[in-house]
């Protein structure tokens, strides 16, 4: 076999390679963080509301701010929707029957919220209470 007739290759140099490895691992964490960590809102806290012939009740009577769901039993002879008035601004349920539940979901603000049954002549309004934003649930385990 003659050795003279064979082409060689050009040796290829890893250099260039290893240069733009090291260049984008050095020059990747050189960048600027634009996002700022935000903290995860409260957890969600369940409020239970009865609707009787008389009366609302509410347990518990007053929360902190933040994201709160209201479980709602109608515990009156009739059929009734539930108003949570703030100011300007209410939410309603719809009409839903004797011993029916229902669930309305709201952030709530601080302040002062009236509680009132669509039969308001029979029914007495309650006052319900928020008062300052619950802690962040950044830290806790095992939400839903």
């Amino acid at each position: 076999m003659n050795l003279d007739k064979i082409k060689k290759r050009p040796r290829m140099t890893y250099a260039p390679l290893l240069v733009l490895t090291v260049s984008i691992f050095v020059f990747s964490g050189c960048a600027g963080n634009s996002r700022e960590n935000k903290l995860r809102p409260p957890a969600p806290i369940i409020v239970s509301i009865s609707i009787g012939d008389d009366k609302i009740t509410s347990s518990p009577s007053s929360v902190g701010a933040g994201p709160t769901t209201f479980k709602i039993i109608n515990l009156s002879s009739t059929a009734q929707r539930l108003t949570i008035r703030r100011d300007e601004s209410e939410h309603s349920t719809g009409d839903f029957d004797p011993e029916d539940t229902t669930t309305l979901k709201m952030n709530l603000k601080p302040g002062d919220y009236e509680l009132v049954a669509s039969d308001a002549l029979a029914v007495e309004p309650k006052r319900f209470r928020v008062t300052k934003e619950r802690p962040s649930s950044q830290n806790d385990l095992l939400l839903p």
